[in-house]
């Protein structure tokens, strides 16, 4: 799964949930969001997951 997706996928259940999704900053090798009060941080590579 590509990083894009995978933001995607979770971004997509937040608001399904009705939860915000919101980015709230990058870093040097990931990127932080936020989903309703959680932080959520996704790598900047993301492996295969089966």
């Amino acid at each position: 799964m590509k990083r894009v997706d995978l933001v995607r996928k979770i971004g997509k259940a937040a608001v399904e949930r009705g939860l915000g999704f919101v980015e709230v900053r990058e870093g040097g090798s990931h990127t932080i969001y936020r989903c309703g009060t959680q932080n959520v941080v996704v790598p900047g590579t993301v492996r295969s997951v089966s």
